[in-house]
């Protein structure tokens, strides 16, 4: 893995192809602005009625694993954290089919750029307005250098 932007556009593009092109979803990435508001990508979407998500990188510690002869090979972990939202007081199904897709999505994904471990998947509870669980999958990147 050449470079944070790299990875970290990796893991944004896995979870739009895998997880937003499939699941109709409103999703905040890191630094959007707000929905409904000017630049937002959803400014004609209310997300007050529907399913939504926060999806996050969260940066980890970064070292050295191994020092084969003259090459060091450097790993980055972290976490990609998304939460997802459903409207309070209707069940959680909408909110665990989303939860269930990012689940499969993720669960042990391994390409060329990052591997991402088992999921973590939060119990349910209140947030403001909303019902909302977490996912928290953790995900490394090696890269080799002389």
């Amino acid at each position: 893995m050449a470079n944070f932007e790299t990875l970290y556009n990796a893991l944004r593009t896995r979870f739009k192809t895998s997880v937003e092109d499939v699941v109709p979803l409103a999703v905040q990435y890191d630094n959007d602005p707000p929905f409904g508001t000017s630049g937002s990508n959803y400014s004609e979407q209310d997300p007050q009625e529907d399913v939504w998500c926060r999806f996050a990188i969260v940066p980890g510690s970064s070292g050295m694993v191994d020092t084969a002869g003259t090459v060091h090979t450097f790993r980055t972990q972290g976490l990609c954290r998304v939460s997802v939202y459903g409207p309070i007081n209707r069940g959680d199904r909408a909110v665990l089919v989303v939860v269930d897709t990012i689940n499969e999505a993720f669960r042990a994904a391994q390409t060329i750029d990052y591997v991402v471990e088992v999921p973590d998947v939060s119990q349910g509870r209140r947030d403001g307005p909303w019902w909302r669980m977490d996912l928290d999958c953790p995900f490394f990147a090696d890269e080799s250098a002389s």
